[in-house]
């Protein structure tokens, strides 16, 4: 054991009262020479401490103190005694004296402490007295219910000791490590996800026009002479069906054009009051021509998540994949309008549609003619008006086709195609209703006589 001496503030080396019993001493050589050190090392401290007026007197296990300095690399215990001494003064607090938990009761039933300090995990109190020396203590807590008790009426401050920030902060990083992991493996689990499911749509994308499926795109069904003709229940007026016949005529043949140095119409814009038929033709021109038909509205372009520019590169990347074929865009205006531009999303759309009607240099290399030359564009509107300049001029738009409400004649047509299956009553002439339904289109012909036959169930 070593002797080291301390005041409240400044050690200072008093008196040491050193009693020992010299007895024979057991045990090896090594265990002799340790205990006679230890006996020098108590000698040498007393003699110090003869010229010193001491009033305490504290009792250091030096060894306990060596074996936490062991965790402290930064400071090392001094080797004189009298350097010890203050060393450990200056770090008294992490060498409290432990105080026997009955001692501590007897204390404090004498008003002998000031106050206490519970450790976060209530088993351990930091203890300082009103006066002597040392002031503080440290007592190991058993498990006593009756202990808040005593030190609240003995009118001893309590205080409890607060873990450090970084142990709160460790603890919500542990709580939140888990749901972490589970959120990255699902992040990497989805995107592993959709890059099968990428590959598998862009397998299918290629094997699109060998099923007949497909919701966006109107396939050939068996051969086109066989196909059932579409003129006799289909009401247009004006050149709609020479357009037809002569779309026909140039996808059937296409080199009797290219040899001669003309290029057929790229484009087709049709235009008219609603109802008079444009998406019909559209449908109509994919059954009679008998070629792969790529269809979509232009709101699909400007709601969609994808982006418009992507599923207009993707729209006519298949139809050349399958050239000769048609695209057909109803509601262009909603993404060719004069207003398009002002749109950061829809001007994007717009620049890739003038990129694809605009198309590849036309060579005969591949598949014997231009594959832009292959791909016809078919767009409708409502407002022909309000369409951007750019995308109507000659090269892109090569013709213009206005469908318009159809005339006498051609109502007592749709009548009849739109009554066929009905019961009619005797007196019901079609002569007379078309002079009521002037100004009708297709589409209120075909709802009136459904009215008709709804009011007569």
């Amino acid at each position: 054991m070593t002797l080291g001496l301390f005041d409240s503030l400044q050690p200072v080396c008093s008196h040491v009262c050193l009693a020992a019993e010299v007895q024979e001493s057991r045990g090896t050589w090594r265990e002799r020479l340790h205990t006679w050190k230890d006996i020098l090392r108590m000698e040498k401290s007393a003699g110090q401490l003869n010229s010193t007026n001491a009033k305490y007197v504290v009792e250091f296990d030096m060894k306990e103190v060596e074996k936490s300095l062991r965790k402290d690399v930064v400071e090392k215990l001094p080797e004189t005694e009298g350097s010890r001494a203050l060393w450990i003064a200056k770090r008294w607090w992490r060498y409290r004296p432990k105080l026997p938990y009955t001692y501590f009761l007897h204390k404090l039933d004498c008003s002998e402490v000031a106050a206490v300090v519970f450790t976060e995990d209530l088993k351990r109190l930091y203890v300082t007295m009103k006066e002597g020396f040392p002031l503080e203590y440290v007592v190991d807590i058993p498990l006593d219910p009756y202990l808040f008790e005593i030190i609240s009426s003995s009118g001893v401050e309590v205080d409890l000791l607060q873990k450090r920030q970084i142990h709160y902060f460790l603890k919500v990083v542990i709580a939140l490590v888990p749901g972490i992991l589970i959120l990255w493996f699902l992040r990497e689990s989805a995107m592993l996800l959709n890059i099968t499911s990428k590959r598998f749509l862009y397998k299918k994308y290629n094997q699109l026009f060998d099923m007949a499926y497909a919701e966006n795109f109107i396939l050939p069904v068996g051969d086109v002479g066989d196909a059932k003709s579409m003129r006799k229940e289909v009401v247009l007026g004006g050149d709609v069906w020479d357009l037809l016949d002569e779309l026909m005529i140039y996808m059937g043949n296409p080199m009797q054009y290219y040899e001669k140095g003309v290029k057929f119409v790229r484009g087709v814009l049709l235009s008219g009051p609603p109802g008079t038929g444009k998406t019909l033709f559209a449908r109509t021109l994919s059954k009679e021509s008998g070629l792969p038909f790529v269809f979509a509205s232009g709101a699909e372009f400007t709601d969609s998540e994808k982006s418009g520019a992507a599923r207009i590169n993707e729209m006519f990347s298949i139809a050349r994949r399958n050239a000769p074929s048609f695209v057909f865009v109803d509601e262009i205006d909603a993404i060719a309008g004069r207003h398009a531009r002002k749109d950061p999303r829809r001007r994007a759309t717009f620049e890739a549609l003038i990129a694809q009607l605009d198309g590849e240099k036309e060579t005969t290399g591949v598949d014997r003619f231009s594959l832009r030359q292959a791909v016809i564009f078919i767009c409708a509107t409502n407002r022909p008006d309000e369409l951007d300049l750019e995308f109507v001029r000659p090269g892109r738009i090569d013709r213009r086709l206005y469908i318009g409400l159809p005339d006498a004649k051609q109502r007592v047509q749709i009548f009849g195609v739109h009554s066929a299956g009905k019961q009619l009553a005797e007196d019901v002439d079609f002569e007379e209703l078309v002079f009521r339904t002037v100004g009708f289109s297709g589409a209120d012909i075909r709802n009136l006589v459904n009215e008709a036959a709804i009011m007569s169930v």
